[in-house]
């Protein structure tokens, strides 16, 4: 179930994938009428259902420009002496 060619990407917030997530957890929608329903792709709904087991709402949180390590940021310009 692949997007539409030429629409952008849903960027969802925390609250609204912990409330899609609960939708199947406790009302028991099936993973494919929530794909339905708010057209996302099964992957998508086990990736998220994964982090919520493991890490609860925080790891429902946007990952999106959080790079971690030493090569965190832009690299300094030398300047030539």
């Amino acid at each position: 179930m692949a997007r539409i060619k030429g629409t952008k990407n849903n960027m969802r917030s925390a609250e609204e994938k912990e409330k899609i997530v609960l939708e199947h957890l406790e009302q028991n929608v099936t993973r494919w009428e929530i794909c339905q329903k708010y057209h996302l792709s099964p992957g998508t709904i086990c990736t998220w259902l994964r982090k919520y087991h493991q890490y609860g709402l925080a790891g429902l949180e946007s990952q999106t420009g959080k790079k971690r390590g030493p090569g965190k940021g832009r690299k300094k310009k030398q300047v030539n002496k």
